[in-house]
Formats: structure tokens, sequence, C-alpha cells
């Protein structure tokens, strides 16, 4: 995957649903990208993911954006096709992983920023809050999502990223014990539905 290829998208709200965002994750970096929207419409959330599309360097080609199933997207392929970006809309239980994680992590320090202040206004500290997080250490990869996008190095990035649980998973497999040995002789049971079982004890003819 292509640095900022796959931007993982969803809103994100404050001030009791007052005050939203539209905010966009990098699969991969997790570098996060947030706009300012007016209302929870289509048309804002269109006009909010121009202006983050349009902040991403064009050294990086976005190919894929996933949303979940909320009908302010449902007309996002006019901001879309004409880039050439392909949707995908998420199922309910699966969503925007990517961005439901970054939105737990702005709120998370936002509640942090709000204690220490004693301020709540979100729209003032937003773009620190964005910042922090953007060059907060990955413990996986061992640099900020700032450092893997000036880096440009993907492959490095995944395999940083991804390497221990892909291991971890293979040692698992190998090590798994079957409970049958090879060429052990084994009864296999003809399993039916209790309509197919019902049908084999047909009554007598009267």
């Amino acid at each position: 995957s292509n640095l900022m290829g796959k931007l993982s998208c969803d809103l994100m709200f404050f001030a009791k649903n007052k005050i939203i965002y539209l905010l966009c994750a990098d699969t991969l970096t997790s570098f996060i990208l947030v706009q300012l929207m007016r209302r929870k419409t289509s048309q804002s959330t269109n006009l909010a993911m121009e202006k983050i599309l349009s902040r991403i360097p064009k050294k990086f080609k976005v190919d894929e954006v996933h949303f979940d199933q909320g009908r302010e997207f449902a007309s996002i392929d006019k901001v879309l096709t004409p880039r050439h970006i392909n949707k995908r809309i998420l199922p309910t239980y699966q969503k925007s992983a990517a961005a439901e994680s970054a939105i737990s992590r702005v709120k998370e320090l936002f509640r942090r920023f709000r204690t220490d202040t004693n301020s709540k206004n979100i729209i003032k500290f937003m773009p620190h809050l964005v910042a922090t997080l953007n060059k907060r250490i990955n413990r996986n990869t061992g640099q900020s999502a700032l450092e893997a996008l000036a880096e440009n190095e993907p492959g490095k990035i995944y395999r940083q990223k991804y390497e221990k649980d892909i291991l971890k998973n293979y040692d698992l497999a190998l090590s798994a014990t079957s409970k049958y040995t090879l060429d052990q002789p084994v009864r296999i049971r003809n399993f039916k539905t209790a309509a197919e079982e019902k049908s084999r004890f047909k009554p007598p003819l009267s």
C-alpha cells in the first residue's frame, strides 16, 4: 500500500453534537487530517472532503477511502469519482477502524487539555491536538506519522507495523496440533437439518 493510499474517514462530534468535524486517517501511517463542518449533511461532508483532499501533497496518491453507512456519505462519489478515488462502504460491525481509533485519541487528548486549561474551546485546540498526535511516536514503527510520511517508504512502514503480528500468527499456526495423525481413519457424520431428518420418517398411509 502507498502512503496516504487508503484513508479511513468518519464524523467526529463535540459540544453535544453541535460541533462537527470530518476526520480522515491514513490506514498505514495513522496520519490524521480534520476539517470543520457546518452541519451533518451530505453537502457539508462533500465540501469537507474536498478540503481534506486538497491538503494532501501531490506526491501522495489516494486510491481508496473507507466510510461507514452514514447518510452523510451518500453523495461522496461527486468528490471522489472525478479524482479517480474508489469508495468503500464498510458494514456496520466493521466501521472505519483507523478513523474510529483516531477519533478516540483526539477526544482523549482533548479531555486532558480541557482539564489542564479549564477551557472547552475545541475549535481553538483542534489544530494543536492533531499536530500533537501526528508527532507522537508509534510504538510499532518507532517513528511518528509525520516522520513516516517524510521518509516515504511504505514497505518499511508496513513491515514495522505488522511484522510482529504476522510472525506471531505464523508461529501459532505452526504450533497448532491436530487431534488426528496422518493416515488415521476417522468417522465422518452426515449432518442433516431438522427438516431433512424428519423427512426420513414418513408416517404410514392409512
